[in-house]
């Protein structure tokens, strides 16, 4: 499968979600909106909006065939982050001290693998291929949500000793994922009552504009625009931004991956860390002061990271 973009493409569409991530910013700012609705809206998009999504998507376009090796791809999302936090683990322990050490290994390790990757394949892709990226992108969000909202609280409360139950798995967007994989067994790929569909695929397309304004909004909550460690929220976005790609790109080369997974799997690697954190260090007692200010930067400056890194890869592979 040929993979076309440009540029041009890409930078226009980190800068759409930019737009969209300021409008919630300013929102908040001028107390358009407040903690109540933000949380609400933030419920909203896990519980109801991004399983819509989910569903919609795979329903329509997974097929058992066409996606022989589907079950890598929650692997390849558990670990990522996991790979992740040994990286900053060991950049903590031996080059910044003085850090809050879980924190900054989740900052590393947890990244934004779903709103802007389904962000940017929808703003800068089209067709078979953009369907096919949303489909890898869903399944890789099973294993990283099986581990960001079970284990990875557990893990920042210092409680991860005999608390670990198999209930602790069981979100929205994982049921939604189980129950759409089931269908398309049983049924076959599209075959879902339109009446349902067409309502479930429509509140699902309000995911992506919501996602961003929610994460701009929570951003100007914490006033992650002031960061109290500075030395770490560099180090994190170092870690997260240069060096996690660089690593992944070498290792995408060496080994023999079809040429739209390793596509997509360079994209997961340069995108910054994940907003959940905040939402997460809320109800853990985390640092949630050095979270946003590490997503509030590693956000701004993925403004220039993304297309830079995408135009280095469309010059290594001539595409």
């Amino acid at each position: 499968m040929e993979i076309h973009f440009t540029s041009s493409t890409i930078a226009l569409a980190v800068v759409k979600l930019v737009i969209l991530m300021a409008a919630g910013y300013i929102l908040y700012l001028r107390k358009i909106i407040n903690d109540c609705f933000v949380e609400d809206l933030g419920q909203l998009l896990v519980k109801v909006v991004i399983p819509c999504l989910v569903a919609s998507r795979i329903i329509m376009n997974f097929d058992y065939a066409g996606y022989s090796d589907w079950w890598r791809f929650p692997l390849f999302g558990m670990g990522y982050s996991v790979f992740g936090m040994l990286l900053g683990f060991v950049v903590s322990k031996y080059l910044v001290k003085n850090s809050p050490v879980k924190e900054f290994m989740c900052s590393v390790g947890i990244e934004n693998c779903g709103y802007l990757p389904m962000n940017l394949i929808i703003f800068a892709f089209s067709g078979e291929f953009q369907n096919r990226l949303l489909i890898y992108t869903f399944l890789f969000m099973t294993g990283f949500d099986m581990l960001v909202w079970s284990v990875i609280p557990l893990f920042l409360k210092g409680d991860l000793r005999g608390s670990i139950k198999p209930g602790i798995f069981v979100t929205a967007p994982m049921i939604a994922i189980v129950f759409s994989l089931s269908w398309v067994a049983v049924f076959g790929k599209g075959n879902f009552p339109g009446l349902l569909m067409d309502p479930m695929s429509m509140i699902g397309g309000m995911g992506f504009p919501m996602g961003m304004i929610v994460l701009g909004a929570y951003l100007c909550k914490h006033k992650a625009i002031v960061p109290q460690k500075s030395t770490a929220v560099i180090a994190s976005i170092f870690l997260k931004l240069l060096a996690f790609p660089i690593i992944m790109i070498i290792l995408l080369h060496v080994c023999r991956v079809q040429t739209d997974v390793r596509f997509f799997l360079f994209l997961e690697a340069i995108v910054p860390t994940a907003v959940s954190l905040v939402i997460i260090g809320a109800y853990t007692g985390a640092d949630n002061a050095f979270f946003a200010s590490v997503i509030f930067y590693s956000h701004l400056f993925a403004v220039f990271t993304i297309p830079l890194w995408l135009e280095f890869y469309r010059f290594i592979y001539k595409i």
